[in-house]
């Protein structure tokens, strides 16, 4: 519990401020606790950062997981994922910020947690895209380029919107969102 007072407040510190202007002094006073409480759970402010990136990487993995196994027709499951990360991020606009601000940041780049959200995220959309393929959901296209694509183009509009405060209006940006990449994939 102790690890998600410190990653909560320093989830608000990191959108406000960014990772280089955060310090765990202002990050343990922010949650209440002393400094020394940060260290006993984390081996510094990278770890903290560290430990969101791979919280939010797992709750998607376990997600995808699932979605990977189920009967839908691979659009659907496509759908189904960008509904399932819109409704974390708008739980959460700081979170989404952080995710997307921290996740660019090439002196971070090292770290475990936002390897996995930066490389694995786009790896299951391959996945996903190559079995509409074989399918025959899709059109024929290069699934690894189009992972890359897809993903950016999420990451780029929860930036835009996330900076805006308008992530609580996720519903009209899915609509739009998953009509814009089912259109850029299917058969013509």
């Amino acid at each position: 519990m102790k690890k998600d007072l410190i990653a909560d407040s320093a989830i608000v510190l990191l959108a406000e401020k960014g990772y280089a202007n955060t310090t765990t002094r202002m990050i343990s006073e922010s949650a209440e606790i002393a400094v020394g409480t940060i260290y006993t759970n984390f081996k510094n402010k990278e770890g903290i950062l560290d430990y969101i990136f791979q919280t939010e990487y797992d709750k998607r993995e376990a997600y995808l997981k699932v979605l990977l196994t189920s009967n839908s027709a691979y659009l659907e499951k496509l759908n189904r994922f960008l509904d399932f990360h819109f409704s974390e991020l708008s739980k959460n606009e700081k979170l989404a910020l952080v995710l997307i601000q921290e996740s660019s940041n090439p002196e971070l780049s090292h770290l475990a947690g936002i390897q996995n959200f930066i490389q694995q995220i786009p790896d299951f959309f391959k996945t996903i895209l190559v079995e509409a393929m074989a399918n025959g959901e899709v059109r024929p296209l290069d699934p690894e380029l189009t992972a890359e694509i897809i993903f950016s183009t999420i990451r780029g509009t929860v930036l835009n919107v996330a900076g805006k405060n308008a992530l609580s209006d996720s519903e009209s940006i899915q609509k739009e969102l998953k009509s814009f990449i089912t259109h850029a994939v299917q058969k013509r």
